[in-house]
């Protein structure tokens, strides 16, 4: 049995990594203004990943950026706020594991080529 998946899925699935993109943006946004301590270096590269994240550019490595600077500001954060600090590393990994979708400006780039062999 053998099954095939795009690289950059569209209809539903590509659906809901728009949606988990946005959400991971918005909470990079909301973790660089709310957490206390966060330095304007790193509030400043939260925002560069979060517009990166939006639009859809170079989609894992900036989900990768966005888990490290997660867990820079969870060291330097409140114990309540280092829970949801935590579930948005998570989620943004999930993220860096299933790329940016068919709704990204990565598909537009890297999307499919057709290759033709001659022989």
């Amino acid at each position: 049995m053998s099954t095939s998946s795009s690289v950059f899925p569209a209809g539903l699935p590509g659906a809901a990594i728009l949606i988990l993109r946005g959400a991971a943006a918005l909470l990079m946004v909301f973790t660089s203004v709310h957490v206390d301590g966060i330095s304007k270096l790193t509030q400043l590269g939260s925002m560069l990943v979060a517009i990166l994240l939006v639009l859809g550019v170079f989609t894992r490595p900036a989900a990768l950026a966005c888990v490290a600077l997660t867990i820079f500001a969870a060291a330097m954060a409140r114990a309540d706020q280092q829970a949801m600090l935590g579930l948005l590393a998570l989620n943004v990994l999930a993220l860096s594991l299933l790329g940016g979708g068919a709704y990204s400006v990565d598909a537009r780039i890297f999307g499919r080529r057709v290759i033709t062999m001659r022989s």
